[in-house]
């Protein structure tokens, strides 16, 4: 079930990781990786392929008031969206680190979706809770593991930037 279908969470933006499809992990690759980010996260339907391999998962970040639709996604997709997206991300580029992440693009063939949600929730004006409120920092850190396990190159395609 994806997170749009539940009214306690509102879509706030999708970050991208891209990387070569023979380096897909496995789900329980993911789950580790996941796991070692924050122990507080939660994962709700880890879904693997016959062979193992990640293909979706929800990531439960309650402290940050938020949660993770993470996807994998193959094929013509990606190959259309790595036609153009190169020449946005070069024109944002501000260094050589990112401008060689860009070149790197063209070897991908798959792709993890990260959906950010926000969790919708109401605070009372003295509630201490409000203070901590959402939190992007977990959608970061998630982010970060999954390039790294994947040996990707994570892309916020809003900002058109590279990360």
């Amino acid at each position: 079930m994806s997170l749009f279908d539940n009214n306690l969470y509102r879509w706030r933006e999708t970050y991208f990781v891209f990387f070569e499809q023979a380096k897909q992990p496995t789900a329980q690759q993911v789950k580790e990786a996941l796991q070692q980010v924050n122990q507080t996260l939660e994962l709700e339907e880890l879904k693997a392929d016959d062979q193992g391999r990640f293909v979706s998962v929800t990531v439960m970040a309650p402290d940050a008031y938020a949660a993770i639709d993470i996807g994998l996604v193959t094929g013509e997709e990606v190959v259309e969206q790595l036609e153009t997206l190169p020449a946005e991300l070069k024109e944002g580029a501000i260094d050589d680190a990112e401008r060689a992440k860009v070149r790197n693009l063209s070897g991908c063939d798959a792709r993890l979706d990260l959906l950010h949600f926000e969790m919708m929730i109401e605070f009372d004006d003295d509630d201490e809770e409000a203070l901590g409120g959402f939190d992007p920092g977990a959608l970061l850190a998630v982010m970060e593991a999954l390039t790294e396990l994947v040996n990707g190159i994570g892309v916020d395609p809003a900002a058109a930037t590279v990360m």
